[in-house]
């Protein structure tokens, strides 16, 4: 009977054996790589360390050398020596930026020296400071544009149309650019070295940092306020012009912000009397012809008579207006226009207009070219009808009566006594 084996694996001693040395130069492996790796590090700090030491030893070697080089120039003090001259190194790079600034300022004293001598030579001789005085003021109007346009680019918390602005801040405007000018051609531009910081630290770092030149800022600013001026000035005059003809009213000095306040409310208001799309006019002109057909319906209530549907062209008092003038002969009818000028825009857009002036016509043709505009007056809401003005040339009675009858049933007439 064979032996029962209870084993998973069939491994021998040697298998194992050679395992557990695997796994154990697998760990001796990694331990050695971490140690180069530590080892490699060190090296590298220690290098640093001997250059650093190295590098103090040289500087010391030479504040040595040069101790007892300025000792042997008969210095009292080589220390204070030393400390003057890491002073001055650092205080170099202010020296040239205040050295740049001075330039700057006597450039700019030559130019107003060179205005001032200028102006002394074209002034007339009667009007002493006359020209001066121009200079100021424009000096003063152009500080004060520019303020305003600052103002308006970043502006303040919103005030009620029409306020305006204290009367004050011009004048103040004007005294201050005024008393520079003054004072800049005897202006004297300061030593440098009062402006030296105790700090040489701090000085170096502020001649460090970047400083825009407003120089070369300058002449574009100018000429976007030069270019902004004449767009308001523009605006202003076509606000004062639109509305002296189409109100018939005085743009008042002052209240400017406050009549284009009012503009933009009244076009507001008007588009918000078609919030659907339709045409703000095409509802008012609706809206006239709705009051005239109540008119027209009123009074022929009160009359107790009248036909079934309101006229399509009626004014506010109920008057009717007519479309056409009609007249009918023996062999043709003849068709001209007889609205009211205010009624031609409409009246040539009514569908077949072009067709129905376009001559003479037969009855057969009047009938078929008149179609479109009797569907048109049967579409609206509500019903109605166009009236024309009847002239008959028919001798015969039963003829005319019969083109009467012919454009009875698409229109309502006024017929002209014979």
């Amino acid at each position: 009977m064979a032996q029962r084996n209870d084993q998973v694996f069939q491994l021998s001693l040697t298998e194992i054996a050679f395992t557990i040395a695997f796994i154990l130069l697998l760990l001796l492996g990694y331990l050695v790589f971490s140690e180069e790796a530590k080892r490699k590090d060190a090296e590298a700090e220690l290098a640093k360390v001997q250059t650093a030491e190295r590098a103090t030893k040289g500087l010391d070697a030479a504040k040595v050398a040069l101790k007892a080089a300025l000792q042997g120039t008969g210095v009292g003090s080589p220390d204070e020596v030393i400390t003057k001259l890491i002073a001055v190194e650092d205080v170099s790079a202010e020296r040239d930026r205040l050295k740049l600034r001075v330039e700057d300022l006597d450039a700019k004293l030559t130019a107003l020296a060179e205005l001032s001598k200028r102006l002394e030579e074209v002034q007339p001789a009667a009007q002493p400071g006359v020209m001066r005085e121009e200079v100021t003021s424009a000096l003063a109007l152009q500080d004060q544009i520019r303020k305003s346009l600052d103002e308006a680019e970043d502006p303040a918390p919103s005030t009620a149309p029409g306020a305006s602005q204290p009367q004050g801040k011009p004048a103040g405007a004007a005294g201050a650019a005024s008393s520079s000018t003054k004072q800049a051609p005897d202006a004297k531009p300061s030593a440098p070295a009062a402006s030296v910081p105790k700090s040489s630290s701090a000085a170096s770092t502020f001649a460090a940092q970047p400083r825009p030149d407003p120089n070369t800022r300058r002449p574009h600013r100018d000429a976007d306020a030069l270019t902004k001026v004449q767009q308001a000035i523009a605006a202003t005059a076509a606000l004062k012009r639109q509305l002296k003809e189409q109100l018939n009213k005085e743009l008042r000095r002052g209240e400017e912000a406050k009549t284009v306040h009012d503009v933009v409310a009244a076009a507001k208001s008007y588009r918000e009397l078609a919030p659907d799309g339709t045409n703000p006019e095409l509802v008012r002109k609706e809206n006239a012809n709705l009051r005239g057909q109540v008119a027209f319906l009123k009074n022929r209530l009160d009359a107790r008579g009248g036909r079934d549907y309101p006229p399509c062209w009626a004014d506010e008092t109920g008057k009717v207006e007519f479309l056409f003038a009609v007249e009918v002969k023996p062999d043709q009818v003849v068709v001209s226009p007889a609205w009211p000028p205010r009624r031609e825009a409409a009246g040539r857009a009514l569908p077949g207009m072009a067709e129905v002036l376009g001559g003479s016509h037969s009855n057969q043709d009047f009938v078929s070219r008149i179609q479109g505009i009797f569907n048109w007056s049967k579409s609206q809401d509500p019903e109605c009808r166009h009236y024309v003005q009847l002239k008959s040339s028919i001798s015969d009675a039963v003829q005319s009566d019969r083109a009467r009858l012919m454009v009875e049933n698409y229109f309502y007439k006024t017929e002209a006594r014979r």
